[in-house]
This record gives C-alpha cells, sequence and structure tokens, in this order.
C-alpha cells in the first residue's frame, strides 16, 4: 500500500511541476514580449498630487510612469523566470525517480 501512495505521490508532483514549466515558460515568453513590444493603452485619470512626481511637467511625469512600467515588467520575467527555473529540477527529481521504480518493478 505505501509503495502505491509513493508512486501516486510522486506521479503528482511530477505533473504538478510539469504544469509549472509550462505555465512559466508561456509567461515568460508573453512578459518578454510585452517588454520589447509594449501595448500603449490611453487611460483618463485624474490628476495626481502625491510625490509620488517629482515634477509638475507632464514630459517628466509620463517618463516616471515609462520607467516604473519598465521596472514592473522586468520584475514579471524574473518572477517567470524562477518558476521555471524552480520546476525544471522538481519535475526532472521526481521524474527520474519513477523511473527508477518502474526499472526496480521490471527486475
Amino acid at each position: 500500500m505505501a509503495k502505491y501512495i509513493r508512486i501516486i505521490y510522486l506521479y503528482v508532483v511530477s505533473f504538478i511541476s510539469l504544469g509549472m514549466l509550462v505555465a512559466g515558460i508561456v509567461a515568460t515568453v508573453s512578459s518578454i514580449t510585452e517588454y520589447y513590444f509594449p501595448t500603449d493603452y490611453v487611460f483618463f485619470r485624474e490628476e495626481q498630487t502625491s510625490s509620488y512626481y517629482y515634477s509638475t511637467d507632464d514630459e517628466s511625469k509620463t517618463e516616471i510612469d515609462k520607467r516604473n512600467e519598465q521596472r514592473k515588467q522586468i520584475k514579471e520575467i524574473a518572477t517567470d523566470v524562477a518558476i521555471v527555473a524552480l520546476a525544471i529540477p522538481l519535475y526532472t527529481y521526481h521524474w527520474k525517480k519513477i523511473q527508477k521504480e518502474r526499472e526496480m518493478e521490471v527486475e
């Protein structure tokens, strides 16, 4: 019984890590694409009066917004790459364990 629970555990973790890998790759490609080919939307918003902006000049506000958006996109790329970097060894380790279990059953 314990052997079957172990096999089920290995398959479940392998399946989840494979899903993480696929989702991470898709998110990474999407984030990189958005970074290099940004979608420019026009938003209408009220004037922000906090000390967030360093100048009242409209051009500097757009520059600050653009830099903040680039930083946000770089953080998204880093997060997506971290998911892929975590999923690859997790999947590989558990899949190799499954293969070893199968080889032991055949012998």
